[in-house]
């Protein structure tokens, strides 16, 4: 090595833009016309514009201005100045390109750098050029092409090069001993060139960018950084000689890869795909390799194992996309993100090194095409999120052959043949209960031996403690469920009938996806139901999803996204079976995605009413207004309440007793999401029925209801008092024996938002209630013992219109068959003690 210092910076020797060179200079400045020939004497001015005086010689030490009337010229041959003379490439402001023709001489040989380019100008060299580096100065901006055939700095001849603008090659050959980066410049590796690399090479800011034709070879024992640019690829990425080698951004390479030297992902992504000669990896919890194309993959995928330093054998995502190939893992792995095989095999050579963790978000396997696959036994975790011990509704996350017996001792629980029997707590507890579909009740039978992994749900009492628990991370050992397969449901006529599934696959899923799939809809109804122990104050309470609104909001309810390992219930049309494959498997398993976790999806109007205790802890229902929607229960808008999960110690059998808030329909269904058209009418009125543990003091709100420019009225029918919900919530006191609707929602007709607006469309009593929506007029009773009542329709001129109907209990809800519209009637409902009449306007 000669061990020259080639300085191509700015302001290192010098500091000049544009014409200002008169401070190193002290020659005439020269402008080369428009169209002019560099050699020719009589094309050069004194005047940018192309005019004054010509020079009398080249011989002297003057300066030579390019691209004040030429965007760009070409240099063919000799063109020889003076020792002293210097020469500008561009004003710094407007584009120029110089252009080294074959034959093209430029003789400067005065020790000073006396070649400036500036900003926006470009030199361009080809073949045979006789171009003096070490006279030579690159501004910001600056640009120096290496075209076919040349040779850049080549290793003999410099020991570093630091440089701060853009340098190009196009088809050449770069060999450096050491490079320095710094500021925002570029390497662009172009048209089959390549780059050598010996020694150390950093880059701090700047970047290789290249067209994927380029080729990279790093020899040497010393730490080398590599920094791509948005986009870059690279035919080859050769590395050999030991040294580390750190990968500081997303990189490609479309050819030939084969580094022996440590590679060492930085949390960044590098996709290979040409021919792969694997080496050992130093992994990063965020980085992801990716392997696509075409070729041979040589040698196993193995990363460091270390115990100390578990994050060298970790990754964020692996993902094979290349048909037929066949990828072996053949060292500890830890995903953190995604194991994905959509075309070829991943095979995990040893039973359990490829663990899918679920520490901040549930790694998941992601969808494979039909000739993808994942072989060998993996590991793939479950977080059960606390902090509340109670009821979770769980599933195998996608692992074939996990039976109850697989979570004992990982989950404190008493079953049977468990390791703590039922009968090892009180007076006998099952903590694992599962579903039957014909009887609608649970089944108690449950055991160590009975299978979680086939997309089927149990119940599971969660907690590491008596009231609280910490998180939970389960582990599921096996084969993962992949491609498609089948769920059976079973339909008991006259019920509502709910199945008790899961999530089959280790990944989230879209519930649309799911129920869209094949014929799903028609067998099953748009709605899922689940548990959450951390509602109510750690008392738990049931969570609905449909069309597209969550019950209870945020993260503590479902939404479209159901994470691996989830169970969940669906309510059957039919005895049959579902479909599921990889169509339905969602990329959204983000730490805002856990199990259990709500969030409404749609942009419709909702009220949503809260039931809420001194403590805010309590219960919601929601009514959702939709124009496809009926007064009826729709598979596809409406959520039947669940008000019930197994029992608890002391309390065998369905327990009941929990806090909790719905409405109801004029078939007495219970809704956790009732979906009902927007008011046309004068106002809607819908039952509301809360339910408490305890007596006490309680409060009902109105929340998100801002897309509703109706008002909201709660009517108190014990009370005989109303409250205008927007304006406040209603308090009030409720005995726990509580179980039919105290309370009546009236909504009046869109941009109707005065509260007196209901006034004129129901009359009521403490006991009675006449009204009118868009389905018929009704009457509704409530009392608090057996009752009579009479009800009598007449018209304004006292006319009988219907035979008087009687009506007798503690509640009741009677529609009025009128064959009347648009005129007035009065109605009149009579009891022993009471008689109260109401004069409406028959829609």
């Amino acid at each position: 090595m000669k061990n020259k210092f080639l300085t191509i910076c700015l302001a290192t020797i010098f500091s000049f833009v544009g014409t200002n060179n008169a401070l190193y200079a002290t020659g005439i400045n020269y402008y080369l016309q428009a169209g002019g020939t560099i050699t020719n004497l009589n094309h050069w001015w004194t005047v940018p514009n192309g005019s004054g005086a010509n020079p009398t010689s080249f011989a002297l030490g003057d300066i030579w201005n390019f691209n004040n009337l030429n965007s760009a010229v070409t240099l063919s041959s000799q063109w020889g100045l003076d020792a002293a003379a210097t020469v500008n490439l561009g004003d710094g402001t407007a584009a120029f390109t110089l252009t080294y023709g074959s034959g093209a001489i430029l003789g400067i040989t005065s020790s000073t750098a006396n070649l400036v380019i500036n900003n926006n100008a470009t030199l361009l060299l080809n073949t045979n050029y006789n171009f003096d580096k070490t006279k030579t100065t690159l501004n910001p901006g600056s640009i120096i092409w290496y075209q076919t055939g040349t040779t850049l700095l080549a290793e003999d001849d410099y020991d570093r090069v630091y440089v701060s603008s853009v340098l190009s090659a196009s088809g050449s050959t770069m060999t450096i001993n050491n490079f320095w980066i710094p500021d925002t410049y570029t390497v662009n590796l172009i048209s089959n060139s390549r780059l050598n690399l010996i020694g150390t090479w950093y880059m701090s800011s700047g970047a290789l960018a290249g067209d994927g034709t380029g080729h990279i070879f790093i020899t040497g024992g010393n730490n080398v950084y590599i920094m791509a640019a948005a986009g870059a690829s690279f035919a080859t990425l050769n590395a050999s000689g030991g040294g580390n080698i750190y990968f500081i951004s997303d990189m490609t390479v479309t050819g030939d890869y084969d580094c022996s030297s440590i590679m060492r992902f930085q949390g960044y992504t590098l996709t290979l795909n040409g021919n792969i000669t694997l080496h050992e990896f130093f992994g990063y919890p965020g980085s992801y390799l990716n392997i696509g194309g075409t070729g041979t993959i040589t040698n196993n995928l193995t990363f460091l194992n270390s115990s100390v330093f578990l994050y060298l054998r970790s990754m964020a995502g692996l993902i094979l996309n290349r048909p037929g190939a066949i990828l072996n893992v053949a060292s500890p792995l830890d995903i953190y993100d995604q194991l994905t095989a959509s075309n070829g095999t991943i095979n995990c050579v040893t039973p359990g090194d490829v663990r899918l963790h679920s520490e901040t978000i549930a790694a998941r396997i992601g969808p494979m095409g039909a000739s993808g696959g994942i072989t060998g036994s993996i590991i793939v975790e479950t977080k059960v999120p606390g902090p509340n011990t109670g009821w979770a509704i769980l599933g195998g996350c996608g692992v074939v052959g996990q039976t109850v017996g697989s979570w004992d001792g990982q989950l404190p629980m008493s079953c049977n043949a468990c390791l703590n029997s039922t009968s090892s707590v009180g007076t006998g507890f099952n903590s694992v209960q599962g579903w039957n579909e014909v009887t609608g009740d649970y089944d108690q039978s449950v055991g160590a031996g009975t299978s979680i992994s086939s997309g089927k749900g149990l119940w599971f009492y969660v907690g590491t403690g008596l009231n609280t628990t910490t998180d939970i991370s389960l582990t599921n050992t096996g084969n993962i469920i992949q491609h498609g397969g089948t769920i059976p449901l079973s339909k008991t006529t006259g019920t509502t009938s709910y199945n008790l599934i899961s999530n089959p696959y280790a990944s989230p899923i879209s519930w649309a996806s799911f129920r869209g799939l094949n014929t799903n809809s028609s067998k099953m109804n748009d709605a899922i139901y689940g548990w959450n122990a951390d509602l109510n104050g750690g008392t738990g309470g049931a969570v609905q999803y449909v069309g597209g609104t969550s019950n209870p909001s945020g993260i503590t309810g479902m939404n479209n996204v159901i994470p691996a390992g989830q169970g969940f219930y669906v309510e059957a049309l039919s005895t049959t079976t579902i479909d599921y494959d990889e169509t339905i498997k969602s990329t959204a398993n983000t730490a805002a995605n856990p199990l259990l976790r709500g969030e409404r999806k749609n942009n419709d109007p909702i009220v949503r009413l809260r039931l809420a205790d001194n403590s805010n802890y309590g219960d919601e229902t929601v009514i959702h207004f939709h124009p496809y929607s009926s007064n009826s229960f729709d598979g596809a808008w409406d959520a039947h309440k669940i008000f019930q999960t197994p029992g608890y110690v002391g309390y065998p059998g369905p327990y009941t007793a929990y806090t909790s808030l719905s409405t109801k329909d004029a078939n007495d269904l219970d809704y956790a999401i009732q979906t009902i058209p927007p008011a046309t009418q004068s106002v809607i009125s819908i039952p509301v029925l809360a339910k408490v543990m305890s007596t006490g003091t309680y409060s009902i709100s109105a929340l998100e209801y801002e897309d509703v420019n109706n008002c909201i009225i709660l009517m108190d029918k014990l009370l005989g008092k109303t409250q205008d919900l927007k304006a406040g919530p209603y308090v009030f006191t409720i005995s726990d024996t509580t179980s039919a609707p105290r309370f009546l929602l009236y909504v009046c007709k869109e941009d109707n938002s005065a509260p007196t607006g209901i006034i004129n469309n129901y009359s009521s009593s403490k006991n009675v209630i006449i009204a009118q929506d868009m389905e018929s007029a009704y009457v509704q009773t409530q009392f608090d013992k057996n009752t009579k009542a009479t009800i009598s329709v007449f018209n304004i001129v006292g006319q009988k219109l219907i035979n008087d109907i009687a009506v007798e209990g503690t509640e009741t809800m009677t529609r009025l068959n009128l064959n009347v519209h648009d005129q007035v009637v009065l109605i009149k409902v009579s009891t022993d003690t009471e008689s109260l009449t109401k004069k409406i306007v028959v829609h």
